[in-house]
């Protein structure tokens, strides 16, 4: 973009943008990143306090070597900028508890800036933390889950909140290693919801009410989900499952029996796609519930499956109704990939599409 001087040069000494009314030159100074925008407005004294108008806050510390000057740069803009502001991001990396000084700087500025850009209705609110297994879960601010104006939400790190009503699209990232956890998300406007959890922990329980979910995102896990209303809109599910290792043969049967809500409801969804080991839906590995859910695929008409995880055949009742399958992750050296993809062939009678991704 051109600098004052370049627009001056070009106009022959007359910055004709200046003329331009605060309202408009606002609009100019919101597209550019704070950083910019600011900076742009210190050689022309007509724009000097226009980029108080900017409403996109967006601040990054990757090192976390600035982190008590970006927090003050974070303040002070705060304090200048209009009372509107539709995005707040603010990322703080590698920042954990082994600098419980900057951690807590981070936490403590967190529980001031959250109410402070709540109550400027703010619509796109993204907070990034260190995800880090050993840091503290950091709970969000009760104010998030009363604002009217959300449209867009993404924590990353040890974050979590219970409800926000008016929340459109949600990213979940978060760390559990053997700590019992539980997690609500509720929202009724809720569209989108992306889930990614890490470690080795299966003492998780994740309850979802989201009755207008379109599309379902996990990687995870297998933990305990429950929906507590059916969502009767969902039309694409992309499940990655990690499957633990189990102490026991009765942990492996509470865990998978307690997820039968969860499979009975994706399993509907018009596209589905399944990144994890089949034989946790179809094979015999989990024969405590294999002998009924399997039966809840059958009017699936669209199926992704990624075969570098354990595949067993799919039962006739399934192939019986498929009419468009992509196989991803297909190693032409390995035979019963292979024979795995001519079972679908020769048993999918309304198979129309077929598509095929190798490694």
């Amino acid at each position: 973009m051109a600098t004052i001087s370049k627009i001056e040069k070009l106009s022959n000494g007359v910055d004709k943008r200046s003329s331009l009314p605060d309202n408009i030159l606002g609009e100019i100074l919101s597209l550019l990143p704070i950083k910019n925008a600011t900076t742009t407005s210190i050689p022309a004294q007509r724009w000097k306090h226009l980029w108080s108008l900017h409403r996109h806050a967006v601040f990054c510390c990757p090192s976390g070597v600035g982190l008590p000057r970006l927090c003050e740069a974070v303040d002070h803009v705060l304090r200048h900028l209009s009372p509107q502001i539709e995005t707040f991001s603010i990322e703080f990396s590698y920042v954990t508890i082994r600098n419980a000084n900057r951690l807590n700087l981070c936490l403590a500025y967190l529980s001031r800036w959250i109410p402070e850009v709540c109550g400027r209705n703010v619509t796109r609110l993204i907070i990034s933390i260190s995800r880090n297994i050993y840091n503290p879960v950091y709970t969000v601010s009760s104010c998030v889950f009363r604002a009217k104006t959300f449209q867009h939400l993404e924590l990353r790190g040890n974050i979590l909140l219970k409800t926000c009503s008016a929340l459109e699209r949600f990213n979940l990232e978060f760390n559990s290693i053997a700590e019992v956890l539980l997690v609500d998300i509720c929202s009724s406007s809720l569209r989108f919801l992306q889930i990614r959890k890490y470690g080795t922990s299966s003492s998780c329980r994740i309850n979802i009410d989201a009755p207008m979910m379109e599309t379902f995102d996990i990687y995870d896990t297998l933990v305990s989900y429950q929906f507590v209303n059916r969502p009767t809109l969902l039309n694409f599910a992309k499940v990655i499952f990690r499957l633990p290792i189990w102490d026991s043969a009765d942990d492996e049967i509470l865990v998978v029996t307690k997820i039968t809500n969860f499979i009975s409801v994706i399993s509907k969804v018009k596209k589905l796609e399944l990144g994890c080991d089949l034989g946790l839906f179809f094979g015999n590995d989990f024969a405590v519930i294999n002998s009924d859910i399997w039966l809840t695929f059958s009017n699936r008409t669209e199926l992704v499956v990624n075969l570098r995880y354990k595949t067993p055949p799919l039962p006739q009742s399934v192939l019986s109704k498929l009419r468009m399958v992509t196989v991803s992750g297909v190693n032409r050296e390995e035979e019963h990939q292979l024979g795995w993809v001519k079972d679908l062939l020769n048993n999918a009678p309304l198979l129309k599409e077929l598509h095929v991704l190798p490694l």
